[in-house]
């Protein structure tokens, strides 16, 4: 099988974010107690069976039309290869961490490219305070590495057009391709599918869910549920680590009835997909 091609069957616009946590700090394993963050992703595509999946929070330079060179401390890159008898199918979550949504293959991420020869420093996946930037990626048939997810907390990509451009831990360009798109939601203020931003000027939260705006245990069609992900002013809400502040400052905290209400619904709909 060629993993290449797998890769570039991949849509754009097709793999959204649930979660963002910035607070868990990993278990017991030596390598993923120097990781700190989960993740949650939901896929409206089936990914193929053996191929290697990436999640990084290094930046990506347009400019360049790859990611920087992983040479910074506290960015990292996580390897998952989809399951041989079945890949991942549309409409089941998945990521890392501990949280229920990707508890069965949550643990099974491993570290890549952590010690290099030239510094002293560990790269580890690494979610920041300060916000952050993260890609969901294969390998495509040319060989690149080819983002088809992005998700940011700390306002929009950047898309330098000049040659002295330095990124930090929580700045990032996105690929070219994730701006051709038009629009999905004209009150959201994500510019086209795939590329999650969202934009609090006030502060950044280290925290992001997305919470059905249908209610309690409801089930959504595909495409009215893509396009409420892709809602980031009124389906996402951020919250910080203390509990004491939120946006929208009504929102619910992480382990909230709503919250867990949401989880039951997005399983709920995986059951139905399943089922019928």
């Amino acid at each position: 099988m060629e993993r290449s091609n797998d890769c570039d069957s991949l849509r754009i616009g097709e793999f959204y974010f649930l979660n963002i946590n910035a607070w868990p700090t990993g278990d017991n394993e030596p390598t993923r107690e120097r990781r700190h963050g989960e993740v949650a992703i939901f896929g409206f595509q089936d990914i193929p069976a053996n191929l290697d999946l990436y999640l990084t929070d290094r930046a990506w330079s347009n400019l360049n039309q790859s990611f920087v060179e992983n040479i910074v401390e506290n960015e990292g890159t996580l390897l998952f290869t989809t399951p041989a008898d079945r890949g991942l199918p549309a409409g089941v979550a998945f990521g890392v961490g501990d949280n229920d949504l990707v508890a069965e293959y949550g643990k099974n991420w491993t570290d890549v490219e952590v010690n290099r020869t030239d510094t002293n420093t560990s790269q580890y996946f690494h979610l920041g305070e300060d916000g952050d930037q993260i890609f969901l990626y294969c390998i495509g048939g040319d060989g690149n590495e080819r983002p088809f997810a992005a998700f940011s907390y700390n306002g929009p990509f950047l898309q330098n057009t000049t040659t002295n451009t330095t990124y930090g831990t929580n700045t990032s360009s996105a690929p070219d391709y994730f701006f051709d798109g038009p629009e999905i939601n004209s009150t959201s203020v994500m510019q086209t599918p795939g590329l999650l931003v969202m934009r609090e000027p006030a502060s950044i939260f280290e925290n992001w869910q997305y919470e059905s705006p249908c209610g309690v245990n409801c089930v959504m069609e595909f495409s009215d549920l893509r396009t409420a992900m892709s809602d980031s002013v009124y389906n996402w809400y951020g919250s910080n680590a203390d509990g004491t502040s939120s946006y929208p400052p009504s929102s619910s905290s992480m382990l909230s009835p709503a919250w867990m209400s949401n989880i039951f619904g997005v399983l709920l709909l995986v059951w139905l997909l399943v089922v019928v």
